[in-house]
């Protein structure tokens, strides 16, 4: 049953991520019907999601649960795991981490991102990327904080996609 109700929640926190917005709006929740195909790519997308953060055990938050955390402590830790983006979530420092999943980081990788991570103690780290991507460099950079013993860690899936569509602010960055 709980298997099942984290599943539900976590479908439900997929179709409210803005890259699939289209397939949702098509959705009858007085019904509950969506066209089949529709329905298959969100359930893909939601287990991808769930197995992915078991997998790394880190925490999930949604772009409207970031501002709030923001707006209660703005000094919590934000990275773009990201390369090239033309504008970040307000405070966020960049780390550009990898797609593919690493079972060995270099060493001077390695070093830079505790360095960045520093002590953080219960301090929140949430990591986001540009938008929502199965194999994403937010999951990645999420999983290895977990490896590296950090214990208060996020990924924000809709990342500045998400973000910025929610009408937030966003740090326009000089290209």
């Amino acid at each position: 049953m709980r298997t099942r109700l984290f599943i539900f929640t976590v479908s439900f926190l997929i179709m409210n991520i803005s890259c699939i917005s289209k397939v949702i709006s098509k959705y009858d929740f007085s019904t509950a019907k969506c066209p089949e195909k529709d329905e298959t790519i969100i359930e893909k997308a939601a287990v991808k999601l769930v197995r992915d953060t078991i997998a790394g055990g880190y925490k999930v938050i949604r772009s409207d649960e970031l501002k709030s955390l923001i707006d209660k402590n703005p000094n919590i830790l934000m990275i773009n795991t990201a390369p090239n983006m033309s504008c970040l979530i307000p405070g966020a420092k960049t780390f550009v981490f990898p797609i593919e999943k690493e079972t060995v980081l270099d060493l001077k990788f390695e070093k830079a991102f505790i360095k960045l991570l520093g002590k953080t103690d219960d301090l929140p780290i949430i990591f986001y990327c540009g938008y929502t991507n199965p194999g994403t460099r937010s999951h990645n950079a999420a999983l290895w904080a977990v490896k590296l013993g950090y214990k208060n860690v996020f990924r924000n899936p809709g990342g500045i996609k998400a973000w910025s569509e929610r009408g937030y602010p966003v740090e326009i960055l000089n290209q």
